[in-house]
């Protein structure tokens, strides 16, 4: 996606070395009581993950703890890799490949185990010789009913050899710990570590819950600061941005900038929104101060400014921030795929693709890298290569809209009607309200003579975009106090 992700700042654990992990002996099994918080537990259904003598988790109390855990019931949750950490190879209970970008989870009742052994206890399998056979156990706590229902993820480490941590505090064995959106779980190692996302179902809960969570950090005695009021306006600013509701989300990083102005952040963010409502010269200003507050080493800032630089055609600019960037990630599959666009946008397609290939020698399944490369090769005119490239990207994620919807494209250009309905039926099962694949679906009809559901798929694709673009235009409108500090810009190119 276009937007840069931001993760809770994380320190390093205090952990001088490592041993390789063991297969613990002790399996956490499901807790007899409240395993549905506030419900009598359903004991028919409870699964043991193992055979071995396993160690119950302590009793949990009759109540959630209160926000920022709490979530609407109905949340998806994941854990998501953090680019500034190598990939770790993840396997499927029965061994199977899974993306290593994220790990989902369950939104239904149960734990789930994370380790290092196949065939063993994990749900997830995790390959890093200092994670443990059997490391940790989550799960997804509900209470109440109806539409304030709320749920919690808890974590657990499992008496693994070289511990669970949690924003770098290394968490005690057998001892649950609410995990909330915006925290860096990590397995042994600082390597080995996962942003953890809900996407809220309920966008009014949601919001109540920030603003009571933000109104109590306020009122701290130790500070806004100190309560965490900045990290909450962050991660409710990400969760609104990533919704579409980039007005709201300018507001809230501005909120927080007057909080703790120079958060690194907050201002790669607001330099992220203000970049998309083509407000250059105070992204540009944004992206500077942050880099200035941290030594020109925070590489999501440096990643916003290369393609800002970029964007205005001012290369040799962008390949010197790319450059900064990757000597601090050199394996970040997401620079180089930034980088490689950057390039086959201004024309330099054999850099492009050297990038590209770097990015596959890296993650041969990063759908997004394959799916930029298949745009590329397409308006390059090479057609097989494009196929190709996105036959890769399916078979990586057979649902991926965007690659059905642009391979399609492809197909109708080329006239091959059928091989493009096949593609988008798959498309709009997966997302039956994603604007792109509505407007590639209005580019088939009109190709096969149905002109009037030609129109109609056309203007609700537009529709689905014309909130955003709205938004986007208000903030480009609005006056705000310039949130930088830093160099200014040059003129707004665009």
């Amino acid at each position: 996606m276009a937007v840069i992700r931001h993760v809770q700042a994380f320190q390093p654990c205090a952990v001088p070395s490592f041993r390789p992990g063991k297969r613990a002996s002790r399996q956490a099994e499901r807790v007899v009581d409240g395993v549905v918080v506030g419900e009598a537990p359903d004991t028919s259904q409870r699964v043991t993950l193992s055979s071995k003598p396993q160690r119950p988790l302590p009793r949990r109390p009759d109540s959630l703890q209160s926000f920022p855990g709490s979530v609407p019931v109905g949340s998806r949750w994941r854990l998501a890799h953090i680019p500034a950490a190598p990939p770790v190879t993840l396997l499927g209970a029965a061994g199977q490949p899974l993306p290593s970008h994220s790990i989902p989870l369950p939104a239904t009742p149960g734990p789930f185990v994370l380790g290092a052994v196949i065939d063993g206890d994990a749900d997830v399998v995790v390959l890093d010789p200092t994670v443990s056979g059997s490391h940790a156990r989550l799960e997804v706590l509900t209470r109440g009913a109806g539409p304030d229902a709320e749920a919690q993820l808890v974590v657990a480490d499992l008496s693994s050899t070289n511990g669970t941590y949690v924003n770098g505090a290394r968490l005690r064995p057998w001892t649950e710990t609410v995990l909330h959106p915006g925290d860096v779980l990590s397995l042994a190692d600082p390597r080995v570590s996962y942003e953890h996302e809900a996407a809220l179902r309920h966008r009014l809960s949601a919001r109540r819950l920030f603003r009571a969570a933000l109104a109590g950090a306020m009122r701290h005695p130790g500070g806004p600061i100190a309560a965490g009021a900045p990290r909450f306006l962050l991660t409710w600013a990400t969760q609104e941005w990533q919704g579409g509701d980039a007005a709201l989300a300018e507001r809230l990083c501005r909120e927080a900038l007057t909080i703790e102005a120079d958060n690194k952040y907050l201002l790669t963010l607001l330099g992220s929104i203000l970049v998309t409502a083509r407000k250059f010269e105070e992204a540009r200003r944004v992206f500077h101060t942050a880099l200035e507050a941290t030594q020109w080493t925070h590489v999501p800032t440096l990643l916003g400014l290369a393609r800002l630089e970029s964007g205005a055609l001012k290369m040799d600019l962008a390949r010197d921030l790319f450059k900064r960037a990757l000597d601090l990630q050199p394996d970040s599959v997401p620079l180089l795929q930034a980088w490689a666009v950057a390039e086959s946008r201004y024309g330099s397609v054999a850099e492009a693709r050297a990038l590209f290939q770097q990015c596959m020698g890296i993650e041969p399944q990063s759908v997004e890298a394959l799916h930029a490369w298949a745009k590329m090769e397409a308006g390059e005119g090479d057609l097989n290569a494009a196929r190709r490239l996105y036959a890769q990207g399916l078979a990586a994620a057979p649902t991926n809209c965007n690659v059905l919807a642009d391979l399609a494209l492809l197909e109708i250009k080329e006239g091959d009607l059928a091989a493009a309905q096949n593609l988008l039926d798959t498309a709009m099962q997966a997302g039956p309200r994603h604007p792109r694949t509505l407007a590639v679906c209005a580019r088939l009809r009109a190709a096969q003579g149905s002109r009037r559901e030609a129109a109609a798929l056309s203007m609700q694709a537009q529709q689905l975009g014309r909130a955003r673009r709205g938004q986007l235009n208000a903030i480009r409108h609005r006056n705000w106090p310039d949130a930088g500090r830093g160099r200014g810009g040059e003129r707004e190119e665009g």
